[in-house]
């Protein structure tokens, strides 16, 4: 049986970055539709270039079924790179926002893409 779905599939939002300090605020990189039964896969990286000290801690928050979901990489070492991968299945009208947070001295490349699945 084929499934067909209104809206398409694919890269909704993404933040590549080469970054020395922290994000002041979040930032939204997509915001859920008004669909149910939607489904994402959250892919975030990082990687310490230059590093000093401290240690970048970069988050990927989203609201699932009323509760708060996070996805956290850290770079706290010169060229360890640290990634996750997460299905998501936010509730609608969710903001799916990045922070880069947590005081450090280096120079950091990240890298998140939100997919769409399904939905």
């Amino acid at each position: 049986m084929a499934v067909s779905y209104p809206i398409p599939e694919g890269i909704v939002g993404s933040d590549n970055r080469l970054v020395t300090v922290v994000d002041g605020s979040p930032i939204t990189l997509y915001t859920a539709g008004a669909g149910t039964l939607q489904v994402y896969r959250v892919s975030t990286e990082i990687d310490a270039h230059a590093y000093t000290s401290g240690t970048a801690t970069l988050t990927v928050t989203w609201t699932e079924n009323a509760v708060s979901q996070t996805a956290i990489v850290t770079a706290g070492a010169v060229n360890v790179v640290t990634g996750i991968v997460r299905l998501a299945m936010p509730d609608a009208g969710t903001n799916i926002t990045v922070q880069l947070t947590v005081p450090f001295v280096a120079t950091v490349r990240i890298a998140t893409i939100i997919e769409r699945l399904a939905g």
